[in-house]
């Protein structure tokens, strides 16, 4: 009966209900759909193994039959990811997780300790690496969506930041120190522009774009209709710096700035707004040197900015 069931489970996530392939890639590799320039330069970023590799561990080339990329190798790594404070389970009754604070989740190295299998303590902390398809597809825009493991990661920006620059910049350590994978990520050398460009390219990957079956090109919207976040300057900048937003219609508007471990560290704009630009300064005088990324949330976007303080 099991096996029946799995088979009924796995049939149904390989029908067109879950896995329909019609991201905005998928048409682009049919020849039915243009990618944008920034959406071009992070596809060239994702698949240069001098640059950013995501691809020797997320195939973004059609299989040998033409099929689509899953975007996974399905190979178990592990990136260095830091403990999530978040995460209920260190606040379980003893009876079910003995560790409190102190629990690390072992991943593959754990299943295989409990199996009886050799070869765990290797394999501790390491976890499936999962497939990029529909890494920024959400219920809603306003959805808040997590990355990693343990979900210590609150935006695609953040996460590149942290395969581009684990080793080179201050980060919490890791949830699990062995096995961290120092081969691959970690010292990446990207730009700010080139991590832009790569979770451009990553947006491309969701389920539900609309080619019509022919060649789209998305026009740029006029600054009138856009909505933006941009950094004005400095950046780095001590300790005051510019920004510059705008949005295409009246709405609630949120701009939140967040330190590296994901801790909402002020909150430069809580309410609702006329459709248009503004400009707001950010004092971080009371904040330490470091990186920190601001988030402007809106009913129908969420944009994130890297700023760099330097005392």
């Amino acid at each position: 009966m099991y096996e029946r069931i799995a088979r009924s489970i796995s049939a149904y996530e390989k029908s067109a209900e879950v896995n329909p392939f019609s991201s905005k890639y998928d048409y682009y590799l049919k020849g039915e759909a243009e990618l944008t320039e920034i959406e071009m330069l992070g596809l060239e970023l994702f698949e240069d193994p001098g640059k950013g590799n995501c691809a020797a561990c997320h195939p973004s080339a059609p299989g040998p039959n033409g099929e689509p990329p899953l975007f996974t190798d399905f190979s178990y790594d592990n990136l260095g990811v830091p403990k999530n404070s978040d995460n209920p389970f260190y606040t379980m009754p003893r009876k079910w997780n003995p560790d409190g604070e102190d629990w690390v989740d072992p991943g593959l190295g754990g299943f295989l300790k409990a199996a009886g299998e050799d070869g765990y303590l290797e394999n501790w902390g390491k976890h499936k690496v999962p497939t990029l398809r529909n890494v920024d597809k959400r219920p809603y825009p306003e959805f808040v969506k997590a990355f990693g493991h343990n979900g210590f990661f609150k935006s695609l920006e953040e996460i590149v930041h942290f395969y581009n620059t684990r080793d080179v910049e201050e980060w919490p350590a890791p949830e699990v120190a062995e096995n961290v994978n120092t081969d691959e990520l970690g010292d990446l050398g990207l730009s700010s522009e080139e991590e832009v460009a790569i979770v451009a390219f990553m947006k491309t990957l969701s389920d539900g774009y609309e080619s019509l079956g022919k060649p789209v090109v998305q026009a740029p919207a006029t600054a009138e209709h856009s909505t933006f976040l941009k950094i004005a300057g400095p950046n780095p900048f001590n300790p005051r710096t510019t920004l510059r937003y705008s949005i295409s219609e009246k709405g609630a508007v949120k701009i939140l700035v967040y330190n590296i471990m994901g801790q909402n560290v002020t909150t430069l704009v809580d309410g609702s707004l006329e459709a248009g630009s503004q400009t707001i300064v950010w004092d971080a005088g009371n904040l330490p040197s470091g990186t920190y990324f601001v988030r402007m949330e809106t009913k129908n976007q969420m944009l994130t900015r890297k700023l760099l303080l330097v005392k």
